[in-house]
């Protein structure tokens, strides 16, 4: 049984959603390359994941987030949706 708690939350349906799923599959890609060695794969996929979570959070919050941005653009959106709250 997974207790994730991420992993229960993308099984909802929506845009949102979909970038955590994402996020979650590099997660996972990022963790079987890394007991297999191969570093240059592990770090695409870890930054990968780390991307599509931070393009979740203001997707969850109501932002839209286009769907190829520079990080800079992501992170200025985070800042927004923060600084809201």
């Amino acid at each position: 049984m997974n207790t994730n708690p991420f992993t229960q939350i993308a099984t909802q349906d929506g845009v949102q959603y979909a970038w955590l799923r994402q996020s979650l599959n590099d997660f996972e890609m990022a963790k079987i390359l890394l007991t297999a060695n191969k570093w240059d794969g592990t770090c695409y996929h870890a930054q990968q994941a780390l991307e599509k979570l931070l393009k979740f959070v203001p997707c969850d919050a109501g932002q839209a987030q286009p769907a190829t941005s520079p990080l800079s653009q992501t992170l200025d959106i985070l800042r927004e949706v923060y600084e809201h709250q």
